[in-house]
């Protein structure tokens, strides 16, 4: 009878440790996905990018501008719910992404909301969504050298000396967020600067 006890009271406390310490594993591999399909999105979008550079092809290059990035993968993920318009955000499942064809905007929208924020003002909103543009990226070079502006001419000022030119495509979010529990601010994605 004594041992019987002593399993149980065992049992339990192995059971409470591990109910504790596996909670955040929903939130965490939630993170973990959308980091990569982020990843994702910004190396197709890097590629296509590229193509357009190599076949210097501005028109290709001026497409990208306000893209929808997912129609750039091969495959969408299994999350994407499509290119929406006037969509009730409330009512779709979360975890899940969505173009909004209103904004020309990436959407995220997030289930575990607790560590989530955006950064509005200085200040941390809880956010239930992330917004992400498809922008074309500028540099201001030297007409002459081709090297960028501040290199060749420092003391100038951005854009009063060098013609402008395109740098790359970037996803970039709408509004600045923070996910995790750190404070780590966005997740910066490799980029063609």
């Amino acid at each position: 009878m004594f041992e019987l006890v002593v399993y149980i009271i065992s049992v339990s406390i192995i059971y409470a440790y591990a109910s504790n310490r596996f909670v955040a594993f929903p939130a965490d591999a939630e993170r973990a996905n959308f980091i990569a399909i982020l990843t994702q999105l910004q190396s197709g979008v890097s590629l296509e990018f590229n193509l357009g550079m190599s076949r210097n092809s501005a028109s290709a290059l001026a497409v990208l501008d306000g893209a929808n990035p997912m129609d750039l993968m091969l495959r969408a993920p299994s999350n994407y719910l499509g290119a929406l318009s006037s969509v009730d955000a409330a009512s779709l499942p979360r975890r899940s992404w969505y173009f909004d064809l209103d904004n020309r905007e990436l959407v995220y929208l997030v289930e575990n909301t607790d560590q989530v924020y955006q950064v509005a003002n200085g200040a941390p909103v809880p956010a239930s969504q992330l917004r992400f543009k498809l922008e074309m990226a500028y540099k201001n070079e030297d007409p002459q050298t081709g090297l960028p502006a501040d290199i060749t001419s420092p003391d100038s000022q951005a854009g009063s000396s060098g013609r402008r030119a395109v740098a790359g495509a970037l996803i970039n979010p709408v509004v600045p967020y923070e996910w995790g529990e750190t404070g780590m601010v966005q997740i910066e994605v490799a980029s063609n600067l």
